[in-house]
């Protein structure tokens, strides 16, 4: 009989009772919570704060007991969310129909949430490069060697190139296994198979979307030329997502950057020029396979894909320290999964020569549309598109002229203007048609092109003439003409000049501007505030609010305010507290001095002759002169073993010789303990008892304490078992 289901809604149970964690950086996204059907009858939940993570990684999953409806769960290792890997189980992918092949393909996804994207990237791209492909979805570890051994591999001849790529989970098992379903294979077995199977192939080009394929990678030593990706490394054995639960970082940025370059070198399907309504397909050598699959700004693209999935911090830019300190920190922790190395070429590939002269290579490629500005080169035996910078072309505007290739491949050409020479004409061109010029009506405004003239019109004789130009501009600081070439000029002048402003004098021109020195108003108190009327150029003194503070240049007064227009202060207070002291004030500092035949101390004034009041080590000698009284016996310690006596003016209290004093105030000879690992070595010096010997640090949750170098005990914590959180070692 199923149990009723539990009353309290479980996502909200484990929100309050604060089990939903933390982000592990509060910069990163926010954990993710799915539903857990691995329990059978409970109602569970699985909490990832690492959502980005592709490989194993500890989540917190929780379930309630179907009976009592209590929690349970912890720490587990990651699982799929319910309903994962609904890829299909075997597709055909890529073109097929066209010849030889010169790429053969196979794609394996696992256990993984993103098994679907990763499927659509990897279809594109060997569509893109005309290989003939095949996508296998969780199958078997015997289905993965048969198809390595025979179906990728067999009848492989050295004008072919083999790209193997496997996408989804992985297990560090036996230096790293990749997880198909209920089973695993290990990357040393499939890199075995591939590189024994494919032994006759011009080259291997492998992709490992997954994790803990670091090691393997670096100890992998194929014997055919092969260029191996891994989306792991050593210090970093988890392949990044490109957003949560999403397809893989590597295969996304990988995947587009083999179709930008495939379109670029004109691979894969395409319909021939002369025979539009057909495909044809260029089938790359090995060397253009081997150049297509460089990857030299792949993460790059990887901290792109990742930036558009998972968006900016919402900081403004500013000059702020602690902005940019954040901002860096988001990027350290959006970034920090990419690994620094993503992939390694073994060995180097060698091809016969493909063709003699560029004629051969525009033969092969015939029928490939590379546009005006592309031509196949022979270079060094293989054939190459290359840009044809500075040759002519035509970009199919009319309106152009001077059509060349420029950078990019671009076919560009210089606008024709169309110009007759005639002002009174509007001259275009209209593609299809050419140059046009149409008449402009009588009176509408033209451009006879003097600079000496304005308000320029159209006659009836379609002639531009204008009214001669006014240049002057009334400011006595320029001197105005009228140029031929330039028209109107405006040339700076020196001189006095007039700026209309009653609160300025001596006004002179300056670059072309007439600028005036403002009138010194300053009366220098700080208790007036100075103005000038704009209207009679006099200067004006109004007193500054009361209360205003100041400074009456007195060091010897507080709290200068403004009051009627004067700056006043109260007589700094340098009363020490000490009754007998004479105090006074001395530009700022307070002085206390005693009075004749005494001494001042903290606690009041000494008679010469006595002691200071709270130190019986010092005598007053003449007035303010202290004397110390060295080798005077002074207060009792309470410690038998110290000697009591003044010493440089104080109170001091050496050891007994051969004697310590032990933490507890208690007297002990050379070579006893002072409790813990020490022991008296010298009259007042301790040392440790003995390194590693055994001692008690009084902590239950460890065990064999020992003394360490700086006389500390301490001890090696217990590994405790994992029950129940309110448990601790010691209880």
């Amino acid at each position: 009989m199923t149990p009723a289901p539990c009353p309290e809604e479980f996502t909200a149970f484990l929100t309050s009772e604060g089990l939903v964690p933390a982000p592990s950086n509060p910069l990163m996204p926010m954990p993710i919570v799915y539903t857990d059907k691995t329990v059978e009858l409970a109602d569970g939940r699985v909490i990832d704060s690492r959502p980005l993570s592709r490989g194993d990684h500890p989540v917190e999953r929780y379930w309630r007991h179907p009976a009592s409806c209590e929690v349970q769960g912890g720490r587990y290792p990651w699982a799929p969310p319910a309903g994962s890997g609904a890829a299909p189980n075997t597709t055909k992918i890529g073109v097929d129909g066209f010849g030889t092949w010169r790429i053969r393909a196979l794609l394996i996804t696992g256990e993984n949430s993103g098994a679907d994207a990763d499927s659509l990237a990897w279809n594109a791209a060997f569509t893109a490069l005309g290989a003939r492909a095949t996508h296998q979805h969780r199958p078997s570890a015997v289905d993965v060697e048969n198809m390595l051994r025979t179906e990728l591999c067999q009848g492989v001849n050295d004008l072919e190139s083999v790209v193997f790529v496997i996408a989804g989970r992985a297990s560090p098992v036996a230096g790293g296994s990749f997880i198909l379903g209920d089973e695993a294979i290990s990357y040393e077995a499939m890199g075995s198979w591939l590189t024994e199977g494919c032994s006759q192939a011009a080259s291997v080009l492998w992709v490992i979307d997954a994790s803990y394929a670091g090691q393997f990678s670096e100890s992998f030593q194929p014997t055919i030329p092969t260029r191996l990706w891994s989306a792991s490394s050593s210090k970093r054995p988890y392949a990044p997502r490109t957003e949560p639960r999403g397809g893989g970082l590597l295969t996304q940025a990988l995947s587009e950057t083999l179709l930008s370059k495939a379109s670029d070198r004109c691979l894969g399907a395409f319909p021939s020029v002369s025979n539009p309504g057909s495909l044809k397909s260029i089938h790359p050598s090995t060397t253009i396979l081997w150049n297509v699959f460089e990857t030299e700004n792949l993460r790059d693209h990887m901290r792109s894909l990742r930036w558009k999935a998972v968006g900016r911090p919402a900081i403004e830019a500013s000059n702020s320290t602690i902005e940019t300190s954040v901002y860096e920190a988001f990027q350290n922790a959006l970034f920090s999964d990419i690994p620094e190395q993503l992939f390694r070429q073994i060995g180097d590939i060698t091809e016969a020569p493909q063709c003699g002269n560029d004629e051969t290579c525009a033969l092969i490629h015939e029928g490939c549309d590379i546009g005006p500005c592309h031509a196949w080169r022979c270079v060094g035996g293989q054939c190459e598109l290359q840009e044809t910078l500075g040759s002519e072309c035509d970009d199919g505007n009319e309106c152009t002229l001077d059509d060349v290739c420029r950078t990019g491949a671009i076919c560009q050409g210089t606008v024709d203007d169309c110009s007759d020479g005639l002002a009174c004409t509007q001259d275009s061109c209209i593609n299809g048609s050419g140059c046009t010029h149409v008449p402009i009506p009588a009176g509408e405004p033209c451009d006879d092109e003097d600079p000496c003239t304005d308000k320029d019109i159209c006659d009836d004789n379609e002639i531009c003439a204008g009214q001669p130009a006014t240049c002057e501009d009334d400011d006595p600081c320029t001197g105005t003409e009228c140029d031929a070439l330039e028209g109107c000029t405006y040339e700076h002048v020196a001189g006095p000049c007039d700026d209309g402003a009653s609160c300025t004098h001596q006004d002179y021109c300056k670059d072309g501007e007439c600028f005036g020195l403002p009138i010194p108003c300053d009366d220098g108190n700080p208790c007036t505030v100075d103005s000038c009327d704009e209207a009679t150029g006099e200067c004006i003194h109004t007193p500054a609010s009361n209360g205003l503070a100041c400074s009456d240049g007195d060091a010897c007064t507080v709290a200068d305010a403004c009051l009627d227009g004067i700056c006043e202060g109260v007589d700094k207070a340098c009363d020490d507290g000490i009754p007998c002291s004479v105090d006074s004030c001395d530009g700022g500092e307070c002085i206390a001095l005693p009075p004749p035949s005494t001494c001042l101390d903290e606690q009041g004034c000494v008679q010469v002759g006595e002691s200071a009041l709270g130190n019986p080590c010092l005598v007053c000698q003449a007035t303010n002169v202290w004397t110390p009284l060295d080798g005077n016996p002074c207060p009792d310690d309470g410690i038998e073993c110290t000697f009591d006596v003044c010493e440089n003016g104080s109170c001091t209290h050496p050891n007994v010789p051969g004697t310590c004093v032990d933490p507890e105030g208690a007297c002990v000879e050379v070579g006893d303990s002072l409790g813990g690992c020490l022991i008296c070595a010298d009259t007042g010096i301790a040392e440790v008892a003995g390194i590693g010997s055994p001692c008690d640090d009084g902590d239950p949750c460890t065990m064999l304490d020992s003394c360490a170098f700086d006389g500390i005990c301490q001890g090696a914590k217990m590994a405790c078992c994992p029950v129940e959180s309110a448990l601790t070692c010691g209880a």
